[in-house]
């Protein structure tokens, strides 16, 4: 896994963007469906469409970005505590986010965590598996994107990874 992020990463860095009319509620169903074959992640990700709205940019990038934010959701939440991820369409934006009941990140770390090979360190039972640079991935596919990221988290209490693109994007 390692070396195939790290070159996901580079590709992002250096390659020409590329941009077609990304079916957004399909992708995300995709990504949703995938996720079900996760073992032990059965029923536990839900998808709530409230936009229908259509995403300028590139379909590959925004499955690994949207990806990556659900498989950590997954990871860093208790075994049957359930996902939530959203498609919405503010007056601002175009919103995907993704919501857990996990362990929750400490304020001081936020600002961190997309750095690669970050991990924030947390005693646990057990090691998460990993390579420390899945919301790097996600920072730089939505730098390409024009987007954000915004992350609202409390201990003990879970995370919220909100991307937000702006208007423009749709299609």
């Amino acid at each position: 896994y390692l070396v195939t992020d790290l070159l996901l990463l580079s590709n992002l860095e250096t390659q020409p963007r590329k941009s077609n009319c990304v079916e957004m509620p399909q992708l995300l169903q995709k990504i949703r469906e995938n996720n079900e074959s996760v073992q032990g992640s059965a029923g536990r990700v839900t998808l709530k469409l409230e936009s229908q709205a259509n995403l300028f940019g590139d379909a590959q990038e925004l499955h690994s970005a949207f990806s990556n934010l659900i498989e950590n959701a997954l990871k860093y939440s208790p075994a049957q505590a359930p996902v939530a991820v959203s498609w919405r369409e503010t007056g601002l934006a175009l919103e995907f986010c993704v919501a857990d009941q996990g362990e929750g990140i400490a304020e001081t770390e936020i600002p961190r965590i997309t750095e690669r090979f970050y991990r924030v360190d947390v005693k646990r039972p057990e090691k998460v598996a990993g390579t420390g640079l899945g919301l790097a991935i996600v920072k730089h596919v939505l730098i390409r994107h024009d987007a954000k990221l915004c992350i609202r988290s409390r201990l003990q209490q879970g995370s919220e990874f909100i991307c937000q693109f702006p208007l423009e994007r749709r299609c």
